[in-house]
Order: structure tokens, then sequence, then C-alpha cells
């Protein structure tokens, strides 16, 4: 008898532990970001900064005009450009983070091969009460264009902060263009998006 009350102890020991072990957060979940949700053409706010994603465009093509010189970037996938307006909340910030997050949960980093495009998230610094105009650029398969969600941060992996989640959804069906230019002004601020 002893033998078997001992037996069943161990089965409910047992038990206990699976219990806790699928029922408790696991250490990442702890201390991962904190998501903020919101919807394109909303400002959505964090802790540091607050983000209104203004439009979103598809492209095969991106040609790139500054400073006199043309230059053409094509794909196997699709650009998605991202044109936004953020500002700091309470001191200065830059964002550093920005990636899409497709419907099948792959991430998609901002695309680093359009490094001199104006106006990126990353390169300017975020003043309180003065929005700017920001730029994110992502390439990716075009299977990953519906459904897909914008993530946004202060820095790539900061634990137990702020992470924008931006559904970038539309009422309309997604328009792929064939090229879009973007062309640099009298400044990093200045820039414009066109269609072609």
């Amino acid at each position: 008898m002893r033998k078997l009350a001992a037996l069943f102890g161990v089965f409910v020991a047992i038990f206990a532990l699976y219990v806790l072990q699928k029922s408790l957060p696991t250490y990442g979940d702890i201390t991962s970001p904190i998501a903020v949700f919101g919807k394109t053409g909303e400002r959505v706010t964090a802790r540091n900064f607050e983000l209104t994603v203004t439009q979103l465009r598809f492209a095969r093509n991106i040609k790139l005009t500054a400073f006199g010189n043309e230059r053409s970037y094509g794909t196997s996938g699709i650009w998605a450009i991202v044109d936004a307006e953020a500002a700091a909340r309470n001191e200065t910030v830059t964002l550093m983070s920005a990636a899409w997050l497709g419907a099948d949960g792959l991430r998609y980093l901002a695309s680093e091969r359009i490094g001199n495009a104006p106006g990126l998230l990353g390169r300017q610094q975020l003043e309180p009460g003065l929005p700017q105009r920001v730029l994110m650029i992502f390439e990716f398969p075009e299977s990953e264009m519906n459904k897909g969600t914008l993530l946004v941060a202060r820095y790539p992996f900061q634990p137990l902060d702020n992470e924008l989640r931006i559904a970038m959804e539309s009422s309309s069906a997604p328009v792929i263009h064939d090229q879009v230019t973007l062309e640099r002004g009298r400044s990093d601020v200045d820039w414009s998006v066109t269609i072609q």
C-alpha cells in the first residue's frame, strides 16, 4: 500500500510540473517587447514615440533620383514603400527597427539595398512635438503582401519596451506598380514619391 501511495504521489508531482510548464510564461514571453496595436491611417502611440502610416505602395522596381544621378533597383519579389509620420514624445529618439511581419509569420527587415534613399527610418532624430515624414522600404515575396503587419521599435532587441504592430490592410485590393520613383530634394527631409 505504501508503494502504491508513493507511486501515486510521483504521478501527481509529474502532472503538476507538466501543468506548470505549459501554463506559465517562458522567459522569452516575460522579456519580449510590449506590443501596441494599431491600423494604417491612425496614430499609434508608444512610450517614447508615435507613428502614423500615411501611405503604402507596392512596386516591382524603385528608381532613386538624388544629386543628379538616377539608379534603379529591381527585385524578384516586390518592394513595399511605407510613408509615415513619426514624432518623439518625451525625449529625442531615433527609431532603429522596422520589419514587415508576413501572414505566415516570417519577418522581413527594412531593406538596406537602398541605403541612400531620403527620409529612411533610423537616419533621423525625432524631437518631441515635431513630427517628421519617414520612409520604410521592404523587399519580400509577393505572397507576403496581403495581411502584413508593420513592426516598429526604438531598438531591434529591446526587451520590455514598446513595439508598434500596425496592421497593413486596406479596404481595396493592393495594386503593384511597375515603378515608383523616389526623388531627393534639397535635404534629407525634402523628398517625393511618384508612381510611374
